[in-house]
């Protein structure tokens, strides 16, 4: 039965490399190529990378290499100004409010994007994340 045969697939798969958990066998592999052997099927051969997968390379190239641009069609309604997707106009809109909603888990400083939180905290905290995984000495 299908319902079987979803229950019984693993639902974290570690990376051997990283310990990055994926949901699929086949995802840690992708990732395993790509990420520390360096190489995978997808490949551009006119700026030398290597992608994940087919679309991450067709839309590479499209956008790179092609040159097309997105549409710039989610405006902020505070400034006019447009963005290709809604993720980036939302983090867009923070610098008009002043929202922090990414709390470091470390400390009390918070930030507008959670890439940035996800900076600081391995750059500002690197001795406790090392802690965590069990690396200090």
């Amino acid at each position: 039965m299908l319902q079987d045969a979803l229950l019984a697939r693993p639902a974290r798969v570690p990376c051997p490399d990283c310990g990055k958990i994926f949901s699929r066998k086949s995802y840690m592999d992708n990732h395993y190529k790509l990420i520390h052997v360096r190489k995978s099927q997808h490949y551009c051969e006119l700026c030398d990378k290597h992608f994940i997968n087919g679309y991450a390379i067709r839309t590479h190239k499209k956008f790179v290499h092609e040159k097309y641009e997105k549409p710039k069609n989610k405006i902020c309604d505070i400034c006019g100004r447009g963005f290709h997707t809604n993720r980036v106009l939302i983090n867009h809109k923070r610098t008009h409010t002043g929202e922090r909603p990414h709390k470091c888990s470390y400390c009390p400083a918070a930030f507008a994007q959670n890439v940035a939180r996800k900076t600081h905290e391995k750059t500002q905290h690197k001795h406790l994340l090392q802690e965590l995984k069990g690396f200090s000495a």
